[in-house]
């Protein structure tokens, strides 16, 4: 399931259209600053030979700070998936079953969101359940774009609660 998920999505991100930000047709514009393209080029490398889509700025005519949307797949959790990186960079991870998906995600000190793709409707409402959250509203774009991409599974979008870290 998660190859087809990633052949799926890779091929949904590739239709987006990164430029000007003021035409209609423009997914999306230029990241905010060098540092954050720096940020974007850091995160790159530290997926290594694991990007399916994007990864690059988009080159001549652009400035560095015009970057692809990039799809990664990631064997296990890391600073890439604990952390708010605000760039456009979205990891798959496959994880053995329901209750380590919950587990790794509520092991974050952020709200980050996730996505749960389940083909039962009973192990989508657990997720919903073990989160202990409310959905954020990116979260619901997210969970649209990636529903139009697996229109035959149940769907759940899970904002994982802060983990209540000290120290």
């Amino acid at each position: 399931m998660k190859d087809a998920f990633i052949e799926r999505l890779v091929a949904f991100t590739s239709t987006l259209k990164v430029g000007d930000p003021r035409r209609a047709d423009t997914f999306m514009g230029p990241v905010y600053g060098a540092a954050t393209a720096e940020r974007f080029r850091a995160a790159v490398a530290e997926a290594g030979n694991k990007v399916h889509h994007g990864g690059a700025a988009l080159g001549p005519g652009f400035a560095d700070t015009y970057v692809q949307p990039t799809v990664v797949e990631l064997d296990g959790p890391g600073r890439l998936t604990r952390e708010e990186l605000f760039i456009p960079f979205l990891v798959v991870r496959g994880v053995d079953g329901l209750e380590a998906a919950i587990e790794e995600g509520n092991d974050v000190a952020y709200g980050l969101t996730a996505v749960a793709i389940r083909l039962r409707l009973r192990q989508a409402r657990e997720a919903l359940a073990g989160a202990g959250a409310l959905l954020a509203g990116v979260g619901i774009g997210l969970a649209v774009s990636a529903a139009q991409l697996l229109p035959t599974m149940e769907l759940a979008s899970v904002n994982h609660r802060p983990a209540e870290k000290t120290g």
